[in-house]
């Protein structure tokens, strides 16, 4: 209700903001009280059985990737018709559609508290586990390597057709990558309800570096917008598992700060990612910033692999039969 009021009225303001500097401030005010999408999964996470939990955030990173490739269209056609104020007093009123459904349609979750956590309350270090660290470290590098490439796309597309109508040609693209990624999180995520969750993020990942490293030489468009598709095919699919891992382990009553936590250093890795980008492509070019997209995927394949060998190791030991030495 705060997300989506908060939106409302925010973006109703800024249709109004005399100067560029109240945008600002706006925009600033936006992000701080407007974490929509993440309010969103807390609840999804919150009122969902575990062996249903992949689905269930699978689905709703389904709508997020639909409103992402159908949003860029309907605002470039309010823009072009009426204006920039226009798009920014009907985002406003979207939002508070959404309000209204919230108030008569959405029922809230409530996990009573047990005896202990009524006792003695929530605590940070009993949440801050070896395994909880592990899934942050795999939101903020899924996050990274979500992001990393796609400011340059549209400077990687003006680089093939060597000029012409390159905004057209690029917001067909990152729309045809929007559906891609609304399949994944459908569609593969359903696999980590079945199989074991960290194996499919590194077979996702694996094929997501594979498919995104001919970018930054394949010199045709239409070879482009396959190997693009196909980095959104596979790569759509990790941040729901990430999230769907961190669900499995966590107590329902306490998936609310879990999943804010994630929220959280997502938004680290939103913000981090296009500062290592701008810096990859302005000392060297544009085309290494997918070179290091890849790089990362694989690195972070790599951790994935350390952990499962530490946990290998880890139960092996916890199996290994004591010995009593005996005395002759």
């Amino acid at each position: 209700l705060r997300s989506t009021f908060a939106g409302f009225a925010i973006g109703a303001a800024m249709s109004f903001a005399p100067s560029v500097e109240a945008f600002t401030l706006l925009r600033f005010l936006q992000g701080m009280f407007t974490g929509t999408i993440a309010a969103a999964t807390v609840l999804i996470a919150a009122g969902t059985p575990k062996e249903r939990l992949g689905f269930a955030l699978g689905f709703g990173a389904t709508s997020t990737h639909l409103g992402s490739s159908i949003g860029p269209s309907i605002g470039g056609f309010l823009a072009a018709t009426w204006g920039y104020r226009t798009t920014f007093l009907v985002t406003s009123g979207i939002l508070g559609v959404a309000f209204l459904l919230c108030v008569f349609l959405v029922t809230d979750v409530r996990n009573p508290p047990s005896e202990k956590s009524r006792a003695t309350g929530p605590s940070p270090r009993a949440l801050f586990t070896s395994t909880f660290v592990f899934v942050l470290v795999l939101m903020f590098l899924s996050r990274l390597t979500g992001m990393l490439s796609g400011p340059f796309v549209a400077l990687r597309v003006e680089d093939i057709l060597g000029g012409g109508n390159v905004a057209r040609q690029a917001g067909l693209i990152l729309t045809i990558r929007s559906v891609a990624l609304a399949i994944s999180a459908l569609t593969l995520v359903r696999l980590a309800d079945r199989l074991p969750k960290l194996t499919v993020l590194s077979l996702a990942l694996l094929l997501a570096a594979l498919c995104v490293l001919p970018l930054g030489w394949v010199d045709t468009l239409p070879l482009f917008i396959v190997f693009f598709t196909a980095t959104g095919l596979f790569s759509g699919s990790v941040e729901p598992v990430v999230q769907s891992l961190a669900g499995s382990f966590t107590d329902p009553r306490r998936r609310g700060i879990v999943f804010g936590m994630l929220a959280s250093v997502s938004s680290l890795g939103m913000f981090t990612a296009p500062l290592l980008g701008s810096f990859i492509a302005i000392r060297y070019e544009v085309r290494t910033t997918f070179v290091a997209q890849a790089f990362v995927m694989v690195a972070t394949v790599l951790v994935l692999l350390a952990w499962q060998l530490a946990g290998a190791r880890r139960r092996a030991k916890a199996k290994r039969p004591l010995v009593i030495p005996v005395d002759e």
